[in-house]
């Protein structure tokens, strides 16, 4: 079952972003929009859908389903200001 959750640098840090939203779909493009690890997610603040699956070797993986963007009709509820 995918769970809701929001992703907090300890510092609590929300200042640096990603360009994701680019129209681009370059292989290049794409490549600079994938992340290769949890790390690179450091000091960033976000709010995503996320599950565990099973990698190859049988055990549990993270999986981040989706970002819920500003714009998506339950951010507000999720991000606890309405």
């Amino acid at each position: 079952m995918a769970a809701t959750n929001r992703a907090r640098h300890p510092s609590g840090s929300s200042k640096r972003q990603r360009a994701c939203r680019s129209p681009c779909s370059t292989p290049q493009a794409q490549a600079a929009r994938r992340i290769a690890g949890f790390g690179n997610l450091d000091g960033l603040e976000f709010v995503a859908r996320f599950d565990i699956e099973k990698d190859a070797k049988g055990e549990d993986k993270n999986t981040i389903k989706s970002v819920i963007e500003p714009d998506h009709k339950d951010y507000a509820v999720i991000i606890g200001v309405a």
